[in-house]
């Protein structure tokens, strides 16, 4: 998933939004991986801030700098 928004970055075609919502895909995933392993999930919300975070993260690298 962050492969791919790197290239939508270099063609000029990333969509803030469109990026959360992937990282929220990322973040759903490893709620789920982690209620496996220790029987806890994360609520919706505390994901969404989690795929913010990845978003503003992610963004800031070499790749995302310019936008």
């Amino acid at each position: 998933i962050i492969e791919n928004l790197r290239k939508k970055a270099i063609k000029g075609a990333y969509d803030k939004e469109k990026a959360v919502d992937a990282y929220y895909y990322i973040a759903t995933e490893a709620s789920k991986n982690y209620n496996k392993d220790f029987g806890h999930s994360f609520s919706a919300s505390d994901r969404f801030s989690a795929a913010v975070d990845m978003e503003e993260y992610y963004r800031e690298d070499e790749v995302f700098c310019n936008l």
